[in-house]
């Protein structure tokens, strides 16, 4: 059902489509190509623990790192006002700091490899 409503690049020429973006950011588009040399956009999502989508940041390039995505987010915010008890995970880009808690490691990751970035 969602190939019904959820298409690329839709039903306008691909090129417009960039021209648009383009017209509403201004971009530059070195800022949008990531330290693995793809173009990309950084994107935070919060989550529970049944995988529903609570927070979502989808407005920065690829080159800005996930801690400065965490640090300037509204959830950021929040939890540095201490209104929310508990934990928050995230990965190694996000560094070791009270909030979000780095506990999570992808697959074949050790513990020494998540300490130290941020």
């Amino acid at each position: 059902m969602t190939h019904l409503f959820i298409t690329f690049p839709g039903h306008r020429r691909l090129r417009d489509i960039k021209e648009e973006f383009y017209r509403i950011a201004g971009a530059n588009e070195a800022d949008y190509v990531n330290r693995k040399s793809f173009h990309s956009i950084n994107v935070q999502i919060v989550c529970n623990a049944d995988c529903l989508i609570s927070n979502v940041v989808a407005k920065w390039p690829g080159s800005v790192h996930d801690s400065r995505v965490f640090r300037t987010s509204d959830i950021h915010q929040r939890l540095s006002q201490g209104e929310f008890s508990g934990v928050l995970l995230g990965d190694k880009g996000y560094g070791c700091r009270p909030s979000p808690d780095t506990l999570y490691r992808p697959p074949g990751s050790t513990a020494g490899q998540d300490q130290g970035h941020s």
